[in-house]
This record gives C-alpha cells, sequence and structure tokens, in this order.
C-alpha cells in the first residue's frame, strides 16, 4: 500500500471541511425555511401579509432608526392592520467585521403609524451611566424614570407630554424571553411609532412585542378603557 503524500492528505482534508461547511449550509437553509414557515402562519393568523424578504428600497426607508444602517438585508417582513392599528413587523441582519473578528447583528422593529408628532428616541440607560448619576433632564416629572431611560427630542414640552404614567408603565414593565432580556427602544419619527429589539424572535416573541407596541400606541395617545386593550389583547394572545 502506497503512503499518504502530502498532496492527498491535503485534498483529503480540503473534501472533508468542504462537506463540513456543505452540512452546516444545508442545516442553516432548513432552520430558516422552518422560520420563514412559522412566521408565515404567524402573519396570517394575525391577518397580516407575509413577504420573506423586504428589498433594498424597503430597507433604505427605514434607516431614520437609528439601528438600521444602510446594509444588510430584511427578512420575515409582516404588514396589514391589526385591530384597525397599521403595523409593520421585519427583521433587519447585518455584518460587522473588525478585521479580526466578525459578528452578526440581528434586530427586530415593529412599528406602528401615528399622528405627526415630533421626533423622539428613548431607550434604558446603561448600569455604569445610572451608577454615575446620568439623568435626562426634565424629560417627565418622575426623577426615577429620568434616572433609568436616556430620552432625546427637540421638543421638550413634548417629551414630557408623551411620557406620561401609562406610556412610562409600559416602558417600565420587565420583559424576557425564556433566556435573557429583551433589549428594546423606542422612537417616533416620521409618523411612526417603532420598538426597536435586538433579539432573535420567535412566534411568542412576535407575539408578545406586537401586545408591547399597541398598548404603547393606546397609552401615548392618550387612549382610555379596557376596551380596545381588550380587542388587542384577544388578537394578538394573552400571552404578551
Amino acid at each position: 500500500m502506497s503512503p499518504v503524500t502530502p498532496a492527498i492528505f491535503v485534498a483529503l482534508l480540503l473534501l472533508a471541511l468542504g462537506a463540513i461547511v456543505g452540512l452546516a449550509v444545508a442545516s442553516q437553509r432548513r432552520r430558516e425555511r422552518a422560520k420563514s414557515e412559522s412566521f408565515q402562519r404567524l402573519a396570517a393568523e394575525l391577518g397580516l401579509a407575509y413577504e420573506p424578504k423586504g428589498g433594498k428600497d424597503f430597507r433604505d426607508a427605514w434607516t431614520v432608526l437609528p439601528q438600521i444602517p444602510r446594509q444588510g438585508e430584511v427578512h420575515h417582513l409582516m404588514y396589514g392592520e391589526i385591530d384597525g392599528a397599521p403595523v409593520t413587523f421585519f427583521r433587519h441582519r447585518y455584518v460587522v467585521s473588525t478585521g479580526q473578528a466578525t459578528s452578526v447583528v440581528v434586530h427586530w422593529v415593529f412599528s406602528t403609524e401615528v399622528a405627526s408628532w415630533p421626533e423622539i428616541h428613548i431607550k434604558r440607560r446603561g448600569a455604569l451611566r445610572r451608577m454615575l448619576g446620568g439623568r435626562s433632564a426634565n424629560a417627565s416629572e418622575d426623577d426615577l424614570f429620568n434616572r433609568a431611560w436616556v430620552v432625546k427630542s427637540d421638543d421638550r414640552a413634548f417629551a414630557r407630554a408623551f411620557l406620561n404614567e401609562r406610556v412610562r408603565g409600559v416602558l417600565g414593565e420587565s420583559v424576557r424571553d425564556s433566556r435573557r432580556k429583551i433589549r428594546e427602544s423606542w422612537h417616533v419619527v416620521g409618523g411612526k411609532l417603532c420598538c426597536v429589539t435586538r433579539v432573535t424572535a420567535d412566534e411568542s416573541i412576535i407575539r408578545r412585542q406586537a401586545h408591547r407596541l399597541l398598548t404603547m400606541r393606546a397609552a401615548a395617545s392618550g387612549e382610555r378603557g379596557s376596551e380596545a386593550s381588550g380587542a388587542v389583547r384577544q388578537l394578538i394572545g394573552s400571552e404578551a
């Protein structure tokens, strides 16, 4: 039996590596296909249209949000109306490379239309900033809220009106999936109220975030009574 030459060994190694990569790619495609089917069923259940992928023009239209750059791809686009409220949900995914390492950044956007309100951006303040005494100056009459949240708006009067007690209550709710806390930020821009989450979503998270979005819309709009909330709960599901 002739010995294995270095060239043959390298060829066999490359074949093995190619097979491993091929299996990994096939497995990823199966997972994505299963996820698309799951989201398509969910969209149908909620009475929404579903498209597996959004185009470049659609992506670029959403770069008004701080987390959405002019790169990457939009997948799992759902749109239509829930309880009379126009909604759009989608996943945005892009790759960041530092030259030494590469990471994938995934955001889910949950959006509904509102009146032409002034622009406002809200996100939770980091723990270190809170320890150092950071606060949003006069964002609301609630000092604890001002310490916990970063609020940016050129219209301070609108920011104080927007951040009413019900809105602060929605923001203060603990939002968790089965593994970790969901990081979310809120934005009013271009006639839309948007919740942006950094999370790998499944059906339960989409339901829950959709419910939070419509609850926030009602709270910010000053809608009162439990009838609208009950309709939203019945449509979205009770697990939110």
